[in-house]
């Protein structure tokens, strides 16, 4: 462990102690889940044939904040960002639990479902507890 703490010594790193299983669900939710939610929205936008320039002039504050993250994430190294998708056996449940609450997200709007959309808010509020 001492060798492994080394590694990581001049690095924003934190090291914990967990097992193998623990770590690759941990790692699937707070590195490959968020990173393929800004890759996704960063290959988005990018096809989206509109200058990057003109939405970021017209974007909100809560469009700002979320481009400035998905920004970084795409300039970061490919390589790494490759491996921690490839190698992690969790990596499809993150996926597919993403593609499913877009989906969800999507069928209370698009059937005119209020009550639906409002219950998946108040859920992720509950998640997240108080407001910031």
């Amino acid at each position: 462990m001492a060798l492994l703490r080394g590694l990581f010594e001049n690095t924003s790193a934190e090291l914990g102690e967990v097992d193998l299983l623990e770590h690759d669900r941990l790692m699937a939710k707070v590195l490959g889940l968020v990173h393929l939610a800004n890759l996704a929205l960063g290959w988005t936008l990018a096809r989206g044939g509109l200058p990057w320039e003109r939405l970021r002039e017209a974007g909100g504050v809560t469009f700002r904040k979320q481009t400035d993250t998905t920004r970084e994430v795409i300039f970061e190294n490919h390589d790494l960002y490759f491996e921690i998708q490839r190698l992690n056996p969790e990596r499809d449940g993150g996926a597919a639990a993403l593609v499913e609450s877009l989906e969800e997200i999507l069928g209370a709007v698009r059937s005119g479902d209020r009550e639906a959309f409002s219950r998946l808010m108040e859920a992720g509020r509950r998640y997240f507890g108080p407001a910031p």
